[in-house]
């Protein structure tokens, strides 16, 4: 099937590759490139750097309803469009260039999670289950009606990054999987989604990641993993924000000892540190400037010894 491909992250890059084995990808779009890092360099999305490496012709337009890009890809003669973490919504001017259908590679149980952050909405939450949903892209965010999902169990400790990666593998392979249920029939039953058990998820910001040791564990535990790699989860210690990347639960049972205070070491481990409400392993930090390291090494770089406290 000829193979008109959307997206931007390394989300997508499972999704594409499987296409580019199994279809013929006429073209991708991506979004166009972007100022990143410290010194603001200017690069190409995740994407667009994989499709030049495979040979695959990449275009990064600014308005996707411009005339000339719409005639340009009528040209191409798409029969299949199929979004997965593209960024911006595709206008039904373009999708309606499609001959046979248009696909988008949602990773969540929809109507769960419709929106921009599933993936860490459902850490946040302490889901225990998520998953992907092939849907019909539509002009409401993540509405459509879905043509195939399939849940994945999330690990405890697992984070945004080590989730989004095997959330992208099970999509391209549930990609596929309704391709063929199409190529059978193309008039396939969508089942239609339930507006009524919708939830809605926004864009991340980096005030997002910021907690107090006077949360809960559980919660600064869920932010940490959902943070992973963007934000990140942050405090402040000595008037300078302390990001933590790793975490494990530590003792649920409540102590008269105040929030921040040091509760145990381990040279391999990090520091047990007491929240409002139970205590939480430290393993990860960066200060700013800095680069990441274990928990310990950060309390041997600060004379930090057990009983004292993070917050003062």
């Amino acid at each position: 099937m000829r193979v008109l491909f959307f997206g931007s992250s390394n989300f997508s890059i499972p999704v594409l590759e499987a296409l580019h084995k199994a279809h013929q990808v006429i073209a991708v779009i991506s979004t166009p490139d972007e100022k990143k890092g410290r010194g603001q360099i200017e690069g190409p999305t995740p994407v667009k750097a994989w499709a030049l490496q495979h040979g695959l012709e990449c275009l990064t337009p600014e308005k996707l309803k411009a005339e000339d890009f719409l005639a340009a890809i009528k040209l191409l003669k798409p029969e299949l469009g199929v979004i997965a973490s593209y960024g911006k919504l595709v206008p039904d001017s373009l999708l309606a260039i499609s001959s046979v259908a248009n696909l988008n590679v949602h990773p969540s149980l929809l109507p769960q999670y419709r929106g921009a952050s599933p993936i860490q909405s459902a850490i946040l939450h302490g889901d225990t289950v998520t998953g992907v949903s092939i849907m019909r892209p539509v002009a409401k965010m993540d509405a459509g009606d879905v043509l195939i999902q399939k849940s994945l169990a999330i690990g405890p400790d697992e984070n945004a990054e080590e989730l989004s990666v095997r959330l992208s593998q099970l999509g391209a392979e549930l990609l596929l999987e309704g391709i063929q249920v199409l190529e059978k029939n193309p008039n396939s039953n969508f089942h239609i989604q339930d507006d009524k058990l919708a939830t809605l998820c926004g864009k991340i910001t980096k005030e997002d990641g910021l907690f107090t040791w006077n949360d809960p564990a559980s919660l600064i535990h869920r932010k940490i993993r959902a943070f992973v790699p963007w934000p990140v989860a942050h405090t402040h210690f000595a008037n300078q924000p302390l990001r933590i990347f790793k975490s494990e639960l530590g003792d649920p049972t409540p102590s008269e000892k105040p929030p921040g205070t040091l509760l145990a070491t381990s040279k391999h481990r990090g520091f047990l540190i007491q929240t409002g409400e139970g205590s939480l392993w430290i393993l990860q930090v960066q200060q700013a400037g800095k680069n990441i390291v274990n928990g310990f090494q950060f309390l041997m770089g600060q004379r930090l010894k057990e009983g004292m406290s993070l917050t003062a």
